[in-house]
């Protein structure tokens, strides 16, 4: 294959892995609960579940697995506290939220639920004795986005741009009275050309400026 012809083929791999990491939703793997009470040594669940306890974090993995007044598959976030979900993957632009509330239809709610969401751009150790708010943005979360639960208790769930590239989110329940907010999934667009895939773009094109100048020099 010459030069020309490798560049393209690399040019249309990388841009099929362009389109297709832009479109796939990675939902998350990863949970670590805030809350003291219910916080274990290491991550809390690394595993989709779909029970009936609201207490169970792994709840909350994977993708939407529960439908409006339907019970099962969500984890209530205690209140006024946090959870950080990992992805497994560096995400940045739309976030998904699917929430769920009984008796609710969206787009608002009279039982009020809401989170603020927060992201890290940077690596994170799970918490094996609950940590708090303060504790997350010692170590660099920043708020991206605000959510009631309404627009979140639909079936397409709720959208926010929250940039990036970021690797983690934090969930912190900022409900008022006596609720909480639940989440059923969480979902992240991954960043979808890495800056490898760019300097071999670079590269090949350094290389094939160098051939040219030499084939000049003879």
């Amino acid at each position: 294959m010459d030069f020309k012809n490798l560049f393209i083929a690399s040019a249309f791999v990388l841009g099929t892995s362009f389109t297709a990491a832009h479109a796939a939703t990675v939902w998350a793997t990863q949970i670590d609960v805030g809350d003291a009470g219910l916080a274990g040594a290491g991550w809390d669940a690394e595993a989709q579940t779909n029970t009936t306890e609201r207490d169970n974090p792994g709840d909350a993995l994977g993708a939407p697995d529960v439908f409006t007044d339907t019970e099962g598959g969500f984890f209530s976030i205690p209140q006024l506290t946090a959870v950080v979900l990992g992805f497994g993957t560096v995400f940045g632009g739309d976030a998904n939220i699917f929430e769920v509330t009984f008796g609710c239809g969206g787009p608002t709610c009279s039982f009020a639920e809401s989170i603020d969401v927060y992201a890290l751009n940077g690596a994170y150790t799970a918490d094996d004795d609950g940590f708090t708010l303060a504790d997350l943005q010692v170590l660099g979360f920043g708020l991206v986005a605000s959510l009631p639960n309404g627009p979140a208790n639909v079936l397409g769930g709720a959208t926010v741009n929250i940039g990036g590239p970021f690797s983690y989110l934090a969930l912190v329940d900022t409900s008022s009275g006596g609720g909480a907010f639940d989440v059923d999934a969480v979902g992240v667009q991954p960043v979808p050309l890495p800056a490898a895939g760019l300097m071999l773009l670079a590269g090949l094109g350094g290389l094939g400026a160098m051939r040219r100048f030499g084939r000049r020099k003879s």
